[in-house]
């Protein structure tokens, strides 16, 4: 009875023990370049001028934004090779449109109107488009080669729910001032974003042995929300960073 009291006692315990998975967590933060394809213009209603010159310019005038994301995630070994997990970000997008030498009567926006004042040279309107979300990605990892020294490398996916709570236009003013304000907050009329959507994620990540179980993250990933703005201006938001961390966890891996 001892004897088999042993071997019950053994049998109910090994899964328990094959089913513990090493758990490592990547915190820190990511500084972007951000910009957004273009997926369809039309001139805004108040806009007088020839369209096809507004189009143009929405176009040729717009550049990248340098922004911060903070991340933290959660991974699990399914095996020596692979982890999924899952994490929380905070996420900027943007980009910056620039109009130089407005001249007299030129359409600002549906808040402000048009320019109504004679100003001088070397001036210019400065359009923030931006929003900030939070977003939950659910994503996996596979390893690339064989651990080296502790150090690994491996290929990044995920797809995150994305919830956006600030989509206004930044507008400044450089040369002149409307009414002695310079710095505008604006309602985003022209190409305003959903307040749900989700980002698609591919990144490659290396894992930096510094000192056991504390090692560094980096990685240079793409990122880009699923779903185009609307309105009269529809963009892809999209960006490039890179993810620098401080990883959390685990044991040295070896070739799986």
């Amino acid at each position: 009875m001892k004897r088999l009291i042993i071997v019950l006692l053994a049998f109910i315990g090994l899964p328990a023990i094959a089913q513990q998975k090493s758990k490592f967590l990547d915190i820190g933060a990511a500084p972007s370049i951000n910009n957004a394809l273009s997926l369809g213009i039309t001139a805004p209603a108040g806009y007088t001028g020839l369209g096809s010159n507004y189009i143009d310019s929405v176009k040729s005038n717009r550049t990248t934004t340098l922004k911060v994301n903070i991340f933290a995630r959660l991974s699990i070994e399914k095996n020596n090779n692979t982890r999924y997990g899952f994490g929380i970000e905070y996420t900027q997008y943007g980009f910056k449109r620039t109009v130089s030498n407005p001249a007299l009567g030129y359409y600002k926006h549906e808040e402000l109107g048009k320019i109504g004042s004679i100003i001088a040279s070397q001036t210019a309107l400065d359009y923030y488009t931006q929003i900030r979300a939070i977003e939950l990605p659910l994503f996996i990892e596979s390893m690339v080669g064989y651990p080296k020294g502790g150090n690994t490398q491996f290929l990044y996916a995920a797809i995150a729910p994305m919830f956006v709570w600030d989509k206004d236009i930044k507008l400044v003013t450089r040369g002149f001032e409307e009414n002695g304000i310079d710095k505008f907050s604006l309602t985003n009329f022209r190409s305003p974003s959903t307040r749900i959507n989700a980002s698609a994620t591919f990144g490659y990540k290396f894992i930096v042995d510094i000192n056991q179980p504390v090692k560094v993250s980096v990685m240079p990933q793409i990122k880009i929300p699923v779903v185009p703005t609307g309105g009269n201006e529809k963009y892809l938001f999209t960006q490039f960073n890179v993810n620098i961390g401080i990883h959390f966890g685990g044991k040295r891996p070896t070739r799986g």
